[in-house]
C-alpha cells in the first residue's frame, strides 16, 4: 500500500525522552521533505509552564527551543483568535488546557496533526 503525505502538517515532537516510536506512516511524513511543518507558540507556551513546575525530568528552557526552531526554518504558527473559538466545538475530554488548542488548530487551519 503506498501512502501519500499531505503537504501541509503540523508536527509536534515531545522533547521527553520516554515517548514511545512513531508508527511507520507517521514517520515517514516527517521524514518527508515535500511537506511543510511548523511549531507552535502554544507550545513553546507548554514547555514554558512545564519548565516552571521544577520537574527535575524537563529541563527546556523555551527561549533555546524557539531559536533552534527558527534556525532549522521552521516556521511559527501563532495562536489566532479562529483557533481560540474552534475550541468550543470539541468535546470536553482534555484536563490540559493545550491540548484542545493542538487540535482547534490543525482542524481550522486544515493540518494534519502528527504528535508523539
Amino acid at each position: 500500500m503506498s501512502y501519500k503525505a499531505p503537504k501541509r502538517a503540523l508536527q509536534l515532537t515531545s522533547p521527553t525522552p520516554e515517548r514511545g516510536r512513531r508508527p511507520d506512516a507517521a514517520r515517514d511524513i516527517a521524514n518527508d521533505e515535500a511537506v511543510d511543518s511548523w511549531y507552535r507558540v502554544a507550545s513553546l507556551w507548554e514547555v514554558t509552564s512545564t519548565s516552571g513546575l521544577d520537574r527535575p525530568h524537563f529541563r527546556v528552557d523555551a527561549r533555546v527551543l524557539r531559536r533552534g526552531l527558527q534556525e532549522s526554518g521552521y516556521p511559527e504558527l501563532p495562536i489566532d483568535v479562529d483557533h481560540v473559538v474552534a475550541v468550543a466545538d470539541l468535546p470536553s475530554v482534555h484536563r490540559d488546557a493545550f491540548d484542545p488548542l493542538l487540535v482547534a488548530q490543525a482542524r481550522t487551519e486544515g493540518l494534519t496533526l502528527l504528535t508523539d
